[in-house]
């Protein structure tokens, strides 16, 4: 499935509406329902200004100009599931500016450079806590509980993200976890369960 942020209006008075078609099997198209769509159809169980979106293999995430972050399709089944968007009462007043959707887990990055994930570990701890353990309600990932996060990006079976340096040089670090099959972590060529800082500066 895609999910599509537009924006209209006139500088200063932007509006943004958030689109979805594709495949709806989850409900990942949050439109109350399980039908499929072939063209944009647009989701009006958002309130506020949606300015972040993130889509992951059967579910999507918006984050709106207030900081609420609306969740809907499948994360786990039975257990983390929404045909329409849903607000993640747990991130309320951590003030998060956007997600990063893996295949089927979450991180929501704070202003203040707090991560918190949730959905599934699965066999390479993807959440970042070290163990392969499934978590229905965001958690703050204790390994970066002392850094500031700038970005995290996520594929299906690792996950990296951007930290501000602590060093003299003042250089961002990438930490990474996950597997590192296909050279995915960089210079770690181990399998990580727990962010990682790679050698490399940027």
């Amino acid at each position: 499935h895609t999910v599509a942020l537009v924006c209209s209006g006139e500088p200063g008075h932007e509006k943004s509406s958030v689109y979805t078609w594709g495949n709806n099997i989850h409900g990942q198209l949050g439109l109350g329902d399980t039908k499929s769509h072939e063209t944009p159809v647009r989701v009006d169980a958002i309130e506020g200004n949606p300015c972040h979106i993130s889509a992951g293999f059967y579910h999507s995430v918006a984050v709106t100009e207030d900081h609420k972050v609306y969740f809907w399709g499948t994360l786990i089944e039975e257990k983390c599931f929404a045909y329409s968007p849903i607000l993640v009462e747990e991130l309320q007043g951590r003030a998060i500016t956007h997600t990063a959707s893996g295949e089927s887990h979450i991180h929501a990055i704070s202003e203040s450079g707090k991560v918190y994930s949730w959905g599934h570990g699965r066999d390479y701890r993807l959440l970042g806590f070290g163990t392969s353990d499934t978590s229905v309600v965001p958690q703050q990932i204790p390994a970066l509980r002392n850094h500031v996060v700038r970005q995290i990006v996520c594929g299906a079976s690792h996950c990296t993200a951007l930290v501000d340096s602590a060093s003299a040089d003042n250089l961002p670090e990438l930490y990474v976890w996950g597997s590192a099959k296909h050279n995915k972590l960089g210079d770690i060529t181990e399998h990580v369960y727990t962010p990682t800082p790679i050698s490399s500066k940027f």
